[in-house]
């Protein structure tokens, strides 16, 4: 988001790469380090520490039209960005 215009800009690659270390960190499958607490009632949880997320992703492509997956995989991720990575125009108005 520009701040000074307040309209939607391409994320920079330092931004990318924030964004790729916290989203491989909420979608990660990995129990290591988790554990079961059960509970006086009997009732057991486990405290998922910010993982098993999953991640809506927009791709806004230059005749206007939106696709939009709900991914729970890295790789999946990236490979929609990947794809779906082509170049905007800078007059383009994203609403």
């Amino acid at each position: 988001m520009d701040a000074e215009h307040g309209g939607l800009v391409p994320a920079g690659s330092a931004q990318l790469g924030q964004i790729s270390r916290d989203l491989r960190e909420k979608l990660s499958r990995s129990a290591d380090g988790l554990e079961v607490v059960e509970h006086e009632n009997g009732m057991l949880s486990v405290d998922l520490q910010g993982r098993f997320q999953s991640v809506s992703v927009l791709h806004l492509a230059e005749d206007g039209t939106a696709e939009m997956k709900c991914l729970e995989d890295p790789e999946a991720v990236q490979r929609f960005l990947d794809t779906s990575r082509r170049p905007v125009s800078a007059e383009r108005e994203v609403r």
